[in-house]
């Protein structure tokens, strides 16, 4: 015997029914269109799960969940929303049990909830009386970086919850409205009294975005912080290079060259006047210099693996088409690509098949790979923060590595777009409601160093890099041989947590005391 209830589901949504198991026997539970066949889970619009714990659509029976008998209720749950199936017993949910195609989000090949018994028989709940157990409602611990997301369609859940997480402060600047609404729907106090807790845990917790967001959603944080300020570690040196559109105006000879680094489009309603000190042509000129430069680097330095980072993911299309034109081999990184594009990309720059990387700053997150001696920052970012996070990429493992920031002289056009349109072409300034500003790496570099606390050594397009400033030879990308005895700032605070834990310890004995002596008081009267 079988049956298909004939209920109208809208195009999208969650759906959720009960069936409890009377009498055992044969059965088989599940979904199916109006057009499938009665015989659930034998063609390839029904899909069914079965007593002996098999799934089963086309034909295709699968190992699936547990077996069911009599007493047993099962669950079938339908999302719609993120085209998914899956069931549960007596609560326990099962993994996801099929992939939908979009096809069934269509009102012309909606699903309907269907059964098929022999010699058994169920009692079906459709919501009329309370659920037996209901789906859970609420929300989950989302445990995935943003950079590894295939996509993001409002926090989905899965089975897995243990991937890897992200950075609070990236969380907070890629996701915030997520992240609100979801802690919105998370209570603040329990039933039994006790608070929400937060817990925030980054390399980089120095950032303001985190700061607000504690102050708003966490009760008399506390912070714990065991790296201390930003620092630059001692296995990477860091310069930078100045890049003068003005001065140095082989720009306007490459400009004609087809193997020249694209711009990015910002410039492309403005009237360049070459040989001019006029603000957008030396702008122009600055983006072609800094690709002149980065193969500058290259050849000068004779990299045989750099990372690369752009602040746009447009710029670092432009960037791979240009190091590919001129035959060095690239690949690149950031959230336009497929999550298959950016496997694939990883996995050639860590097997040396791509020499370059080129990445923005969310696709670079969570990326460990050891031994990358050159990095350059084609443009500056635009908290210091970053400026550290970046060249941390390369000095890893007792390895040493060099990183050079190229820093235009002048202000450089650049795309900020806020109207949330990918294709936004508006190149008027942000202030007279465009999305283009006009970003300024000299103050950055200094913002920079006053973050670190020291000056960042210059040099020149020639790449010479002082080796006296640096103990003599070093070859980047290998073993660090002079490794000191710095052990962190963790031995120099040692007396004065031991001072601090002394005076908690007095603090508390003196105010045990005087509770005490009240309490005598009380006692006597």
């Amino acid at each position: 015997m079988a049956c298909r209830v004939k209920v109208v589901f809208q195009r999208l949504g969650k759906y959720y029914y009960e069936a409890k198991i009377t009498r055992d026997g044969l059965c088989r539970i599940g979904w199916s269109t109006l057009k499938a066949s009665l015989d659930l889970g034998t063609d390839d619009e029904s899909f069914g799960f079965g007593g002996t714990g098999k799934k089963s659509t086309k034909r295709k029976f699968e190992d699936y969940g547990e077996s069911f008998t009599t007493g047993d209720v099962m669950g079938c749950y339908l999302d719609l929303d993120n085209g998914r199936m899956w069931w549960s017993k007596n609560g326990k949910e099962f993994e996801i049990a099929f992939r939908l195609e979009t096809k069934f989000s269509s009102p012309h090949c909606a699903l309907h909830p269907a059964v098929l018994v022999q010699n058994s028989s169920l009692e079906l709940n459709f919501g009329a009386t309370p659920f037996a157990f209901p789906p859970k409602e609420g929300v989950i611990a989302v445990c995935e970086a943003p950079s590894s997301l295939t996509e993001w369609r409002g926090l989905e859940t899965e089975t897995d919850k243990n991937d890897k997480a992200a950075a609070p402060d990236q969380i907070l600047s890629s996701f915030k409205p997520q992240l609100e609404r979801l802690l919105s729907r998370v209570p603040t106090v329990a039933s039994n009294g006790m608070r929400l807790q937060v817990i925030a845990c980054s390399a980089t917790l120095h950032n303001q975005n985190i700061t607000q967001f504690a102050d708003k959603y966490m009760n008399f944080p506390q912070w714990i912080d065991l790296k201390g300020m930003d620092s630059v570690a001692e296995t990477v040196h860091h310069v930078v290079c100045m890049v003068d559109a003005v001065g140095d105006k082989q720009w306007i000879r490459h400009m004609h060259s087809p193997n020249h680094l694209k711009d990015d489009t910002v410039h492309e309603r403005d009237q360049i006047r070459l040989n001019t000190t006029d603000k957008n042509t030396v702008s122009l000129g600055t983006k072609i210099l800094k690709g002149t430069y980065v193969l500058k680097a290259i050849e000068a330095l004779k990299m045989e693996q750099c990372i690369i980072f752009c602040r746009t993911k447009q710029q670092c299309d432009d960037m791979e088409a240009y190091l590919l034109r001129n035959k060095y081999g690239a690949v690149c990184l950031h959230g336009d690509r497929s999550p298959r594009e950016r496997s694939q990309a990883l996995q050639d720059f860590k097997a040396k098949k791509k020499p370059f990387l080129v990445c923005t700053d969310v696709a670079a997150r969570g990326i460990d790979i050891s031994g990358v001696p050159f990095l350059i920052n084609v443009t500056l970012p635009d908290e210091a923060a970053q400026y550290v996070h970046r060249i941390g990429r390369v000095g890893r493992a007792e390895r040493m590595g060099l990183s050079i920031s190229l820093v235009s002289t002048h202000e450089e056009k650049v795309w900020y777009h806020k109207c949330g349109n990918p294709k936004c072409r508006n190149t008027n300034d942000l202030s007279q409601g465009g999305c283009t500003i006009w970003y300024n790496e000299p103050k950055l570099l200094a913002d920079i160093e006053e973050h670190l606390g020291q000056t960042i050594a210059i040099v020149d397009c020639a790449f010479q890099i002082p080796v006296d400033e640096f103990d003599g030879k070093i070859v980047y990308g290998a073993k660090r041989t002079n490794v000191t005895t710095f052990e962190g700032h963790a031995p120099q605070l040692a007396v004065s947590v031991a001072q601090l834990a002394d005076l908690e310890r007095a603090l508390q004995s003196s105010y045990l005391a005087s509770v005490g002596d009240r309490f005598r008081k009380i006692v006597v009267t």
